[in-house]
Order: C-alpha cells, then structure tokens, then sequence
C-alpha cells in the first residue's frame, strides 16, 4: 500500500512540477515583448530599461549564492511561497511605474523569485521522486515554460496592443496569483534520501574551496557564464531585432512565442540525448543550434527566415533550463548535488547580466546587435570545445 502511494505521489508531484512550469515559471520569458512600447511610452532608451534585465539577474545571482543555506534550513515549500510574494509584488509595481528607479525595485523583487523558485528547486524535488530516467522526466517537464512562454508571448504582445503596458503588467501580476496558488499546495519534496549521484560523478564530498578548483568544475561554469551570456539576451532581443527590421511588434512577440514552444523539443530531445548518449551529446546538439540560429538572427530580414530561426534558436534556448541540472548531476555525488547545483544557476544568471548590459550598449551605440551575436558565437563554441575536452579527459581517467 505504501509503495503504491509513494508511486501515485509520484505522478501527482510530476503534474505539479509541470503545472509550475506551465504557469509560473513562463511569465518572465514573455518580459522582452515590453521593451519597444516601454521606453516609446516613458523615453527611456532600451540600454536604461533593459537593464531592469541585468538587476534581476544580479539579485538572482545573490540569492542564489544562498540559495544551499536557505535550502538546508527552510527546505524548498518556504522559497516557493516567498518567491511567488516577490513575483506578484514585481509586477504589481511595473504595473504602475513611471521612472526608472521603480522598475529597477521590481526587478529586485522579480529577481529574487527567480532564484527562489528556479530550477534548482524543481530539480531537487524531481530528483526526491525520480531515479530513473531523470533526464527526460525533467526535459518533459521543462517543457511547460516552453509552451507557456510561447502563449503568454504571444498574449501579452496582444494585450499590450490593446491594454498598453501596464495593463498587461497587471495581467501578469493575476495570473502569477492564480498560477502559484495550487502549485504551492501539490508540490512537495520528498525528504528521505538524496539525488542518485551519476555512475562518474566527483564521489568524494567537496568544500567550497575544493568545488571552485576543480578544472572540470570550472569549465563547466564557464560554460554555464557564456550560456547565460548568450542564449537568454539573443532570446530577449528577438521582438525588439525585428520591430527594427520592420516588422510589428505583434509579430516580433509571435515568433518569440514560436521558439519558446519550439524549445520544448529541445528540452525533451535534450533528455533523451542525455539518458541515452550522455552529456557530450547532449550539450553539443545545443551548441550547434545556437550557433545556427545566432546566424539566422543576423540575416533574419524575411518571414520565411523568421520562421526557419525560430524552429533552430528554439531548440538552443533548451540549454537554458537544461544545462545546469544536467551538468550538476553528471559531475556532483547526491551529497553535493543540493549543496551546489544553485552555483550553476547563479554563473548563469551573472552571464545574464553581463550579456543584456553588452547587447543593448552595442545596440545604443551602433543600432545594430550584430556585431554582439557575431561575439557570443565565438564565445560559446569555445566554452562549450573547452568544457567537452576536459570532461573527456576526467571521464576516461574514471
């Protein structure tokens, strides 16, 4: 009987996760469709306002380094409820901002819930329920942000049209409400035990200092910076890039609304390729496709173009949610899986920070991102060559 029900839990906390990613967790990625009618609306060039981009990042960065002693002291259920506080509060006063310093609180608040109720959170409950296959039982459900950013996009682009800004803000802030609400009662984590470690991974407890001189440990943050250099402020540009192109907003926010649906087969193919073929594979599929589509997001003039950079960028934005837990699990034992997995989001959401800041001075500058996305393409094949080469050589000397 028990098994049973452990078993029927199971599923249920799997639905809730997928509920949380569906709902919640896809708002911030419609965020980008705000930028052109914010800064025509206020003045605001698009270097002041996104930078509301990089604070968030910041303050995700600085809980994050917290995040293990949080965890270790309050457990997951507390951090979901005061991230979904801040995700309401955020967009309650983005609803109602008018200069620059209060967006930048929001962001503040915005960015704290980013840390709180991120992946490492889902990951650690995931990783309490599941020892089998956890590589697509969590590329499935990453998918609900895919498939919730792609309408929410896509809504929000309509409701601006209609509402202006601040009405959408405040449909944001409603539907985070009713988004979190029964995802805060069914999710769970299961106490007993810890995540199965990999049959490679670093056995051996690490410390702090021990974690951070690690060679492999650090290319595979270094892989992680470039990826939140690169992916995530390219997807962010994408309505933006072709408002300048010519395009209307309605349509910038559409087919950003098309590759974050598309990006849940990345996230799903991501999982099978990790279960089935292991890391390396996994992570140069995703390497290849950003590359691929950072050249379609330089010559995207026609909707044709559009079309075919949103089916190939959509796949790569799957490294965003996918890369850290997979690294983490790949390369920690289960003792230091909780311990450290919320360092690899943190790097990760420094590279935000520092990617937004690049792009949007470059576009001030030059009023092109181009030269910005040529960059990010050279930085990620080197990140990512760097990292393959190490976990090679430390794979084959297990």
């Amino acid at each position: 009987m028990n098994r049973t029900i452990c078993h029927d839990n199971k599923w249920i906390i799997f639905g809730a996760c997928f509920l949380w990613e569906l709902l919640f967790t896809s708002l911030p990625l419609a965020d980008s469709v705000y930028v052109v009618p914010v800064t025509e609306a206020l003045g605001f060039t698009r270097a002041q306002f996104t930078l509301v981009f990089s604070i968030r990042s910041i303050a995700t960065l600085i809980v994050s380094l917290f995040y293990g002693k949080l965890y270790s002291r309050f457990r997951v259920k507390p951090l979901m409820v005061v991230g979904s506080v801040c995700t309401v509060a955020g967009y309650l006063i983005y609803s109602q901002a008018a200069s620059l310093w209060v967006f930048y609180l929001a962001a503040i608040l915005l960015g704290i819930s980013g840390s709180l109720m991120s992946a490492s959170s889902l990951t650690i409950i995931l990783n309490s329920w599941f020892d089998r296959s956890v590589g697509l039982v969590l590329g499935i459900v990453f998918t609900g942000s895919s498939i919730g950013g792609a309408v929410l996009s896509s809504l929000m682009g309509r409701a601006i049209d209609r509402f202006g800004y601040s009405g959408s803000y405040l449909l944001s802030a409603l539907l985070a409400v009713i988004s979190s609400l029964p995802v805060l009662i069914l999710t769970y984590e299961r106490r007993q035990g810890q995540p199965a470690a990999e049959e490679n991974s670093l056995r051996k407890s690490l410390s702090y200092k021990d974690f951070f001189q690690n060679r492999l440990i650090q290319s595979a943050l270094l892989l992680c910076l470039i990826i939140g250099i690169t992916v995530y402020p390219v997807e962010a540009g994408i309505p933006a890039h072709l408002t300048d192109r010519g395009f209307p907003l309605s349509f910038g926010a559409s087919v950003l609304g098309a590759a974050l649906l598309l990006s849940s087969l990345g996230k799903i193919l991501f999982g099978f390729l990790y279960d089935r073929f292991g890391l390396i594979t996994m992570i140069v599929t995703g390497g290849v496709c950003f590359i691929a589509g950072a050249f379609l997001f330089i010559c995207m003039n026609t909707v044709r173009a559009a079309c075919l950079f949103a089916l190939i960028f959509g796949i790569s934005i799957a490294n965003i949610t996918t890369v850290s837990p997979m690294l983490s699990k790949s390369i920690l034992s289960g003792e230091d899986y909780g311990k450290y997995i919320s360092i690899f989001s943190a790097v990760m959401a420094a590279g935000n920070t520092v990617g937004f800041a690049v792009m949007n001075s470059a576009f001030d500058r030059f009023g092109s991102y181009t030269g910005t996305v040529c960059a990010y393409i050279v930085l990620f094949a080197g990140a990512m060559l760097i990292f393959c080469s190490r976990y090679r050589r430390w794979a084959a000397a297990e």
